[in-house]
């Protein structure tokens, strides 16, 4: 099992890329991917990295364990392993109690959580973090690997299409008219690097396969699409000149209009952004030692201040605004209310909550920072692990953290009672209970109610 390590990422891009480069996943900066909650995640929840799968209506989960897929009852604490070697990502269908799950042996499965059958299973070839994205209607499954997406008939496994890319990819999002899928490439330098990099971006049809491509002058990241799908931002955490470590930091407008999918302009900022449920406003951030001053439409806007300040976007008119921040980079979570910010620094000493309406910042008392959340469904709170311990045993290695609860109202975090510190957390659509990642082969079902474990689901470890 691959496990999440905490990432540091310090003052400076240059020594957050280096550090980068020898750790196991990418720099968490700018937008939080430690934030899980019921249901799909970008790409597919990531059972590989020891995250917990909660179904829509939080009946069952499905997580990894000993290179297993299991599969959990809520209810009763009953708990079986489906026939699936090495899971890696998953995916819910929307309309039955199916689940597709890809391996890092380069299959793709089809899962009827009522049967526990395998529907059908194809090989698909792509093993290296094979991300999914599945259509609302669950008549399409896209799979991205490598420098390949291929799509798949949902009804028997059959093959529609594959699309290989120049680069590798980087990331794949689903439109929400449920027709397109978007393929974010690998960016490039042009070799003397005095001009900006180029992302080409893949627009494949989810009904037979074509695609078609545009150029991005940025470096590669997560785009983020709001749920109206008429445009997109690409925005990296990190965008550096190889030789210089300079850095280049827009944030990417694209039009989606079908059809004529294209680049619009570069905004000021770095990202991924957050985007409010309404998708009329993005956060990102800005560093005021990596301007391109050419990206404002007036150098007037350029704040004075810290070094890193929250960006504010309005997506309909492209104004913005900044929020002064500090010395190190920011990491960010947006709450289901869309103005209830958590912002933090990996490695920092320094928990906030921003509202995005209002601008003004609340110091949090009892939490340093947001390594792995959930938020309840109203914001009223966030349950949190904090306070990371990293563990190599043998050829085991792990992080793991504390257990906090944070009140948004009055900005104050408490330790919640454990006898154990949890490696991953997710929560449940009911506002009841979490599930914590215990170990490679226990999940703890705890009860908010009376903060213990109410049932456990436990795999005995198999036999090497």
């Amino acid at each position: 099992m691959k496990l999440r390590f905490l990432l540091a990422c310090f003052a400076t891009p240059l020594a957050a890329a280096a550090l980068c480069s020898t750790l196991v996943a990418g720099c968490d900066i700018g937008l939080n991917d430690g934030l899980h909650n019921p249901g799909d995640e970008p790409g597919g929840v990531n059972l590989a990295f020891g995250d917990i799968a909660v179904s829509p209506d939080g009946k069952y989960v499905v997580f990894e364990q000993n290179d297993q897929l299991a599969l959990g009852w809520v209810e009763t604490g009953a708990i079986e392993t489906l026939p699936i070697y090495a899971p890696a990502r998953l995916a819910f269908s929307k309309s039955r109690d199916v689940v597709y799950v890809t391996t890092e042996l380069g299959s793709l499965h089809a899962l009827d959580i009522s049967d526990r059958d395998n529907l059908w299973s194809v090989s698909t070839g792509l093993s290296d973090d094979p991300m999914l994205v599945v259509t609302k209607d669950d008549s399409r499954v896209a799979v991205g690997s490598s420098r390949f997406v291929a799509l798949y008939d949902t009804a028997a496994g059959d093959p529609v299409a594959t699309t290989e890319l120049d680069r590798p990819i980087v990331d794949l999002e689903l439109l929400p008219d449920d027709g397109r899928v978007l393929a974010v490439e690998e960016h490039v330098w042009p070799e003397d690097e005095q001009g900006p990099p180029t992302t080409e971006i893949h627009v494949i049809s989810l009904e037979g396969g074509a695609s078609r491509s545009f150029s991005v002058p940025n470096c590669a990241d997560d785009i983020i699409v709001p749920s109206h799908g008429a445009m997109a931002l690409l925005a990296p955490s990190l965008c550096l000149r190889p030789s210089t470590g300079s850095g280049h930091d827009p944030i990417s407008y694209i039009d989606l209009t079908p059809g004529e999918e294209a680049f619009v302009k570069n905004l000021p900022g770095y990202g991924p952004v957050a985007l409010t449920p309404d998708g009329t406003t993005a956060v990102g951030f800005l560093d005021l030692q990596e301007v391109e001053a050419s990206l404002f439409e007036d150098p007037e806007q350029i704040p004075q201040g810290p070094r890193y300040h929250l960006m504010i976007l309005d997506t309909e008119t492209l104004s913005y605004d900044f929020a002064p921040y500090g010395e190190v980079i920011p990491r960010y979570a947006l709450g289901p209310d869309g103005h209830t910010l958590l912002v933090d620094e990996p490695l920092g000493d320094t928990a906030r909550i921003f509202d995005v309406e209002t601008m003004a910042f609340r110091d949090v008392a009892g939490l340093s920072t947001y390594e792995q959340l959930s938020f309840t469904s109203d914001t009223k709170s966030a349950y949190v692990l904090s306070d990371w311990e990293q563990h190599l045993t043998g050829e085991e290695s792990y992080v793991d953290y504390a257990l906090f609860q944070l009140d948004v109202d009055s900005a104050k975090a408490r330790t919640m009672k454990t006898d154990f510190r949890p490696r991953n957390i997710n929560f449940s659509p009911d506002d009841a209970r979490l599930f914590l990642r215990q170990s490679d082969t226990e999940i703890c079902i705890y009860d908010l109610a009376s903060e213990s474990c109410s049932q456990r689901f436990v795999l005995e470890p198999s036999e090497s």
